[in-house]
Formats: C-alpha cells, sequence, structure tokens
C-alpha cells in the first residue's frame, strides 16, 4: 500500500537513489531515498551485526520469507537476518518522479511490503 505524504520535501540530492520491488512484483524506480538509517541491524551467524548503509548495494527477502540476502557494494553477498528495512520512520520514504507531470513526488510504502530494495549510491558522491 503506497501512502501519499502532505510534508514538505527534504533536501534533493541527500541520499540514493534505485528502485524496488513489492510483494506483487512491481518494480518501481526511486530518485532518491529519503529518512534512512545510518547503519543497518541484522543477525549474521549468531552474531548482532550493524552494517553501514552506504556499504550495502540491495537487501533481497528470501523465499523462506526470514532471511535476507545482503549484497554490498564491493559484490560480496550475505544470507543475514532481519528486517528488510532501511529507514528510521516507520514506512520506506521516498522521492518519485510522477509519470505524467514529471514532478517530483513523495511516496511511502510500509516496508513489510517489499522484497527488494536497491540503493544506487553512485549520485550521491
Amino acid at each position: 500500500m503506497l501512502l501519499g505524504l502532505a510534508a514538505p520535501a527534504p533536501a534533493a540530492g541527500k541520499g540514493p537513489g534505485g528502485y524496488y520491488v513489492d510483494m506483487d512484483g512491481k518494480k518501481v524506480l526511486v530518485l532518491e531515498y529519503l529518512y534512512l538509517m545510518k547503519d543497518f541491524p541484522c543477525m549474521y551467524r549468531d552474531s548482532e551485526l550493524t552494517v553501514p548503509l552506504r556499504d550495502i548495494r540491495s537487501l533481497t527477502l528470501q523465499p523462506d520469507g526470514v532471511s535476507i540476502l545482503l549484497e554490498t557494494g564491493q559484490g560480496k553477498s550475505f544470507t543475514v537476518m532481519g528486517r528488510i528495512d532501511i529507514s528510521y520512520k516507520k514506512a520506506l520514504h521516498y522521492a518519485a518522479k510522477n509519470p505524467i507531470t514529471g514532478a517530483r513526488d513523495l511516496e511511502a510504502i510500509d516496508p513489510i511490503l517489499l522484497v527488494k530494495i536497491v540503493l544506487d549510491w553512485r549520485r550521491t558522491e
């Protein structure tokens, strides 16, 4: 379920773009992810771990519905346990391009509806 936002837009160009895939298989292009955590908390081999979000390329929910495939920007992959969530708010907030007007629209989605989040950090450097 997508939620429209009436809040003022955060400054453009600060966070990464990318895309997400929802449970229906719909791929949504993201101009910028907003309100991101600095680190991604997870469990790896029975140890609590925090991975700097900037080191993460993608998070993919695995078919078991519990584990996540974490892919780094260096091309390494790890299966971890945690939530497929990168925002410090309840919903994942992002800016997307309105397909009709071309304007920058603010949107949000509940992370429980996501199966994949891809982060593109290149445009933030």
